[in-house]
């Protein structure tokens, strides 16, 4: 699971903090990032640029 943000200044960070906590007691891997720009297309674009890769990598296809 991966979580990114805008950081404090996204309107969901308090939820996305909440969430992790979840994660956390149910023991699920994530991983966390943020981008200073509050919630913003930029972002948005940041962080499809940074996730969308993860989507692909050969590694996590093969262990499926």
């Amino acid at each position: 699971m991966d979580r990114d943000g805008g950081g404090e200044k996204d309107i969901a960070y308090k939820n996305g903090h909440n969430a992790l906590e979840v994660f956390d007691k149910y023991d699920i891997e994530y991983q966390t990032a943020t981008y200073p720009a509050g919630y913003t297309y930029i972002t948005w674009r940041h962080n499809l640029m940074v996730f969308a890769p993860l989507l692909f990598q050969q590694e996590k296809l093969l262990n499926c």
